[in-house]
């Protein structure tokens, strides 16, 4: 039975009144009421200040404008804890005193908090590597269905792009750049100590049907479960994850119980959604005037179909709507007698600005830890089912376009529907009405993921810890999809059913062991342990069509005709073995040292190559702890770190290094068919790991008590062994085999720095984090390879030696031929005035392929972060505005208006309105007469486009209500968040964001991003 809104509503009341009257109950018990001021070391009045009592932190207050407070204590408990952000948390006993009034003494240092490293944690003063922290209070009142999607904009060194902007759209995350040119350059993420696969279940949507970006699977994952994230980013920091760190790791923690009552939390929001840009095409009128006058010039005239200027179809606001997204949280969670548990329930309900598009998510969450003496073990289990509705808006060509191309193509001139209330059918234009594709063509994808953690611990000797943890990750992804008669393409093959299935499990069994101890001045202590994962895929699908109506859809198959029916199978899996170890060492918390070696082995290489080996090494010098700096007043901590390590790569399919068969074509022997076996592949046994190099210098600081603190951080990363999958002769029966090109090397080269500030303490308080980042990616070496992906439809990139990966390579224009310019002598001797000007790059006197040049690429010259946070009595409003500077980007709806496959179809207006005519006669746009004779192609720098920008991503505006005197509400908010406010940019596009999958980045009529306004209440009892 389908789960409804109502019937989750209806549910989450219920759980709501039985913990509200569970912790009503508790609430009554007998206590005493303690009021008092909170002051600074100067004498000046503390708003804001939270006050918690130990051993039952869940009941607390804050200090009023006045720095007042009043708090009920139970009788059984004796501490009240103090903490303000830059001031040392204060404890203070409790005795017979109704009235305790306290100092704080200023101590922004927060060096103490411990931060999770890779099977393990540690203090972040004893940090060696280059590791960023993100808290659960930066991913709160956020719009974003994902996690992955929380982190733009927030850590130096990671760059995070929106592949699309569908609900629950994936996004592609680069830790210091690209590292490798045919496999993934995605960061492993580790959720509870568990690495699992990002990949896409599913990432087509049937047959005849264009694909959309695939969707993300990090959505299964609640953000309000989140308690924090770390992101490894240099070799010595990630080089424990051995193999699968070479992009860096993000480490994600879900909340957990603590010692005290029970504690409900339940947070709600609605938001309202509608498109953030849409693109300027030509109106009806200008479509009739300017690509007529384009028409009449090359000897054609306009479509009859499309010469009435009293229609002006804005076919953008028609498939665009305003949509709503809601969000249910709730939470329980606390501590007694040895153990501590959390669960929860969530329910995400996010429609999409596109038509029949929409995202939904139910999920919940139970962790159960029990601690006692020497032994402990935790369960923590996630389950999630998430529904997709799915409107077909990827690229596809012609009748297969998706939705979004087609309302991009279609002129304005074409009406909606006909006079009989149908859609209208363009004739010669090859492409659908986009109502048709969008009510013509449904896609539902369904999603059950669970990730099970299961931990015990053991103190063996007296400081020696051994732990084993089996872990498992299972998803089951189902997508349907029909194209029926509504559609072109579907009623030429009466109608067209998909059905895809898949089953991804990942298993991870780890034993380690662990030893800390203290020695007088030194402090140390070691890892040792073996982990073992499998990945298991299954896959099926199943495609009919010739249907007899539409009505059953995909429910029966079989309906359909069966001489076009096809079935797919197909079962796959992968293994990797690792052993592991680490040592840190700390000398009176002034000399630190990381060092740090894994093994990994795996299945996908043939013997000889399974096996490396993955060292690491850091040092660092807290200066600060030395007496000569003692003597500097405003310098309160400095650190230097100095960090290197080697990470691998072996992203390859499976068994790519080894000969295995599949069925082949069939032979008659004895009057009876039998079917041959042929190989897979051609296998190559000689196929070793992609090992990527890094070495990080950094330095952390803090200044003025750590009221200004931050890092800087140099790298150089380099990754030799390329993994490539390289063209083959078709002679052999194959299109291409993995090789490692002998004498490769990318070099990334980069410097990141974060800054964090306190500017004013107080009734009105104002803090400040910043952080920038400059990457030069760079192919050092490919051993004397050219590498030119050609693509006619789409941009042409390079991969070639002294330039960035991917680079987009094409013609440079210089300017327009002009009316008094004779070109009989020039490298375009039959050029006319209006056609482009190409540069001979060669000087030999002629356009063709070897003019060529790199005219950009993808990857952002700097990338910045700005979030101020200002707080006055009850109020706190934050503002965040990101920037991407010097980057390019492929725009394929301006290659349509440079050459467009149909001439008939709309275009982008700037260009055409101003583009070269004997009266306007420009060097900024061709006449876009007869583009066939221009020369080059589709990538040149009319399409390259710089897609630099500055976004103010989120502004969020939140009261605190003063409920000192409430027992039975502990903590309430209010909100409001503005997304995706205002953005200034140059680009002509959806979103210069918006750069599709993989490594090399195309904008291609993506999925839009919304712009969304979102209310919100937060309230815990």
């Amino acid at each position: 039975m389908e789960i409804t809104q109502k019937h989750h509503l209806v549910f989450c009341k219920i759980l709501l009144t039985l913990f509200a009257i569970l912790a009503y109950g508790v609430s009554n018990a007998q206590s005493t009421e303690i009021s008092g001021t909170v002051i600074d070391n100067e004498g000046q009045l503390l708003p804001g200040v939270t006050i918690t009592i130990k051993g039952d932190e869940t009941k607390g207050t804050q200090t009023d404008f006045d720095g007042n407070y009043s708090i009920e204590v139970p009788n059984s408990k004796k501490i009240l804890l103090f903490r303000f952000l830059g001031f040392g948390t204060k404890e203070v006993n409790i005795t017979n005193q109704k009235i305790i009034n306290v100092t704080l003494e200023t101590d922004t240092q927060n060096l103490g908090e411990v931060v999770l490293i890779g099977y393990g944690t540690q203090s972040k003063k004893d940090l060696t590597g280059s590791v960023a922290t993100i808290e659960a209070k930066d991913l709160q009142n956020n719009t974003k269905t994902s996690v992955d999607q929380m982190i733009q904009g927030k850590v130096a060194g990671v760059q995070v792009s929106q592949t699309s902007g569908q609900p629950g759209g994936g996004v592609s995350i680069r830790i210091r750049g690209n590292s490798s040119l045919n496999t993934s350059n995605e960061p492993l993420y580790v959720i509870d100590g568990m690495p699992i696969s990002n990949n896409a279940s599913i990432p087509s949507n049937g047959s005849n049907i264009p694909n959309n970006s695939a969707p993300n699977p990090l959505n299964s994952l609640n953000p309000n479960d989140i308690e924090s994230i770390q992101v490894l980013k240099d070799a010595s920091a990630t080089a424990i994850y051995g193999s699968r760190g070479a992009n860096g790791v993000i480490i994600i923690a879900t909340k957990s119980g603590k010692e005290g009552v029970l504690k409900i939390d339940y947070s709600t929001s609605t938001g309202f959604q509608k498109i953030a840009n849409t693109l300027d095409l030509l109106t009806g009128s200008q479509y009739v005037d300017h690509v007529g006058n384009i028409l009449q010039q090359q000897g054609s005239t306009i479509l009859a179909e499309f010469s009435d200027t009293s229609i002006n179809t804005d076919w953008q606001d028609e498939i665009f709507e305003n949509a709503i997204i809601q969000q249910h949280n709730i939470s329980l969670s606390g501590g007694f007698q040895n153990n501590k548990i959390y669960s929860s329930l969530n329910y995400t309900n996010q429609e999409g600005i596109l038509r029949g598009s929409g995202f939904k998510r139910y999920g919940g969450r139970l962790k159960w830890g029990y601690s006692k003496d020497k032994f402990s073990t935790d369960i923590n289990i996630n389950t999630s089912y998430i529904a997709d509705d799915i409107t077909a808006h990827g690229e596809g060509g012609n009748f297969d376009s998706g939705v979004i191309s087609t309302a991009v193509y279609l002129p304005a001139t074409a009406p909606i529907y006909n006079p009989d209330g149908t859609y209208f059918q363009p004739d010669v234009i090859d492409l659908d009405n986009p109502f048709n594709i969008a009510d013509g063509i449904n896609i539902q994808g369904r999603e059950f993921r669970t990730l099970i953690n299961l931990k015990t611990s053991y103190e063996i000797l007296q400081n020696l810890k051994a732990s084993v943890a089996i872990n498992t990750d299972i998803i089951n992804t189902k997508k349907d999809s029909y194209r029926s008669r509504q559609t072109v393409v579907g009623s030429q093959a009466k109608g067209i059913a998909s059905i895809l299935t898949s089953k991804n499990t990942n298993y991870v069994i780890e034993a380690l062991l662990n030893y800390n101890n203290t020695f007088g001045d030194h402090t140390v202590s070691a890892l040792a342990g073996y982990t073992f994962q499998k990945f298991d895929t299954q896959e099926f699908s199943g495609n009919a069509r010739g249907f007899i109506g539409d009505e059953v859809g995909t429910n029966d198959l079989s309906s359909g005709n069966q001489e076009f029916n096809k079935l797919f199978s197909f079962r796959s899996n992968n293994t990797l073995l690792s052993y592991l170890s680490r040592i840190n060492y700390s000398y009176k918390n002034k000399i630190l040292l990381t060092a740090s070696i894994r093994a990994d082995g795996s299945s996908r290489l043939a013997d000889g190559n399974k096996y490396a080996a993955f060292p690491s090494f850091s040092l660092g010098y807290r200066i600060s702890e030395e007496n000569f700096i003692e003597s500097i007043d405003f310098l309160s901590d400095l650190k230097i770190r100095l960090g290197w390590g080697q990470i691998g790569n072996v992203q390859v399919p499976n068994s790519a290094g080894i000969t295995t068969f599949i069925a082949g074509n069939s032979a008659v022997f004895n009057n009876e068919p039998v079917v041959g076996l042929q190989p897979a592949r051609i296998a190559n046994p000689d196929l070793e790991w992609e090992t990527t190099e890094q070495l990080n210098f950094g330095v952390d600081f803090g200044i003025l008590n750590n009221r200004i603190n931050g890092s800087i951080d140099v790298y150089n990363k380099k990754t030799k062994d390329l993994l490539f999958e390289k063209p083959v002769p078709l002679q052999t029966g194959f299109t291409s085999q993995w090789v490692n090109l002998s004498d490769s090397e990318i070099t990334n080269n980069g410097i990141e720095v974060a800054i964090n500030t306190i500017n004013l303490i107080g009734k009105f308080g104002w803090e400040t984090s910043f952080n920038i980042t400059s990457n030069k990616s760079e192919i050092s070496s490919l051993g004397g390879e050219r590498i030119i992906i050609n693509n006619p439809a789409l941009a042409t990139v390079a991969n070639l030696e002294g330039e960035a990966p991917f680079s987009y390579y094409g013609y440079e224009h210089i300017g327009i031929w002009q009316i008094n310019e004779d070109p009989t002598n020039s490298a375009q001797p039959d050029a006319v005035p209006g056609q482009p000007k190409w540069k001979d790059q060669n000087n030999d006197g002629i356009i063709d392929a070897e003019d060529r040049t790199v005219l950009g690429n993808p990857y952002p010259d700097f990338t910045w972060g700005l979030n101020n946070t200002f707080s006055y009595k009850n109020f706190d409003l934050s503002v965040f505005i990101e920037g991407v500077h010097g980057v390019d980007l492929f725009n394929a709806q301006l290659a349509n208006t440079y050459s467009p496959f149909n001439e008939s179809r709309n275009r982008f207006a700037e260009p055409i309105l101003n583009r070269w005519t004997v009266n306007n006669p420009t060097n900024d746009w061709p006449s876009f007469v007869n583009p066939s004779s221009y020369g080059g192609d589709l990538t040149n720098t009319f399409t390259i486009r710089d897609a630099s920008f500055v976004r103010l991503k989120n502004i969020t505006l939140k009261y605190n209500f003063n409920l000192k005197e409430n027992k039975f509400i502990r903590d309430l908010n209010i909100y409001v968040s503005g997304q995706n406010l205002a953005i200034s940019t140059n680009y002509i596009g959806f979103d210069p964001d918006l750069s599709g999958t993989g490594n090399s980045k195309f904008d291609f009529n993506s999925y839009p991003t919304s712009r969304t306004i979102l209310m919100g209440v937060n309230v815990g009892f």
